[in-house]
């Protein structure tokens, strides 16, 4: 196993490392999201059988 190679599958490793972390991190941004959402149309629908 020569150095070259080596540096090749660190850098692979790295890079994979980050596109798992990206991932990890829009999957959790959109669930903050949804969930925010879902409180929003709770409130809604609320204040609407209220008002009716």
């Amino acid at each position: 196993m020569n150095a070259d190679f080596l540096a090749r599958q660190q850098i692979a490793a790295r890079v994979d490392d980050a596109a798992r972390r990206r991932r990890d991190h829009d999957l959790s941004r959109a669930q903050r999201f949804a969930r925010r959402a879902s409180r929003a149309a709770a409130a809604a629908r609320a204040d609407l059988s209220r008002a009716l």
